[in-house]
C-alpha cells in the first residue's frame, strides 16, 4: 500500500487536485480504522504544524518525524523511495482537510470492534495487552505509595 501512495506523489504531471482525489480513493480503499487513525493522525499533526512560527515543525518537518510510523514497508530502501514517502506524509498534512470529508459512514453499533480492525496473529497474542473499555478493570490495576517503596526495597 505504501507503494502506491508514493507512486502518486511521484506523478509529476498531476495538478494537485487530482492527487487529493486520488489519496482519498487510497485512504478509502484502506480498513476502516486505519483510516480513522491516519486521518486523527494527520490532523494531530496539521495542529501542530499550524503553530510551526513558534514550534518549528513545519509539515515538512514532521514528515520526516513521522514518515516511519506512517509511511514504511520493508522495501523502502533507496533515498529517493525514503524521500518520497516523506513527501506523501508532507503532502497529507498540508492537505489533510480534504481527507477528513473522504471518510466512510461510522461502522454500525451493532457490530463488535474487533470485525473492525485486523485480527491478532497467534504467535504475538500473549504480548498484546488490549485496552479496557471499563473503568471497574482500572482498580485492580492501581499502584499504591506502598506498593512503589516496598519495590523499591526488593
Amino acid at each position: 500500500m505504501s507503494r502506491k501512495f508514493c507512486r502518486v506523489m511521484t506523478k509529476r504531471d498531476l495538478e494537485q487536485s487530482a492527487k487529493i482525489e486520488q489519496y482519498r480513493r487510497l485512504i478509502i480503499s484502506i480498513p476502516q480504522a486505519n483510516q480513522y487513525l491516519l486521518l486523527y493522525i494527520l490532523d494531530l499533526l496539521a495542529v501542530v504544524e499550524h503553530n510551526s512560527n513558534k514550534n518549528k515543525m513545519t509539515a515538512q518537518n514532521l514528515a520526516i518525524v513521522f514518515q516511519p510510523s506512517i509511511l514504511s514497508h520493508p522495501n523502502l530502501s533507496s533515498k529517493d523511495e525514503h524521500l518520497a514517502a516523506v513527501e506523501v506524509i508532507e503532502f497529507l498534512i498540508e492537505h489533510q482537510d480534504h481527507f477528513v470529508l473522504a471518510l466512510s459512514n461510522p461502522p454500525p453499533k451493532d457490530v463488535p470492534p474487533e470485525e473492525l480492525t485486523s485480527q491478532i496473529p497467534s504467535e504475538i497474542e500473549d504480548y498484546v495487552i488490549i485496552p479496557s473499555d471499563s473503568d471497574e478493570e482500572v482498580s485492580e490495576y492501581q499502584w499504591t505509595i506502598n506498593d512503589y517503596h516496598l519495590l523499591q526495597m526488593q
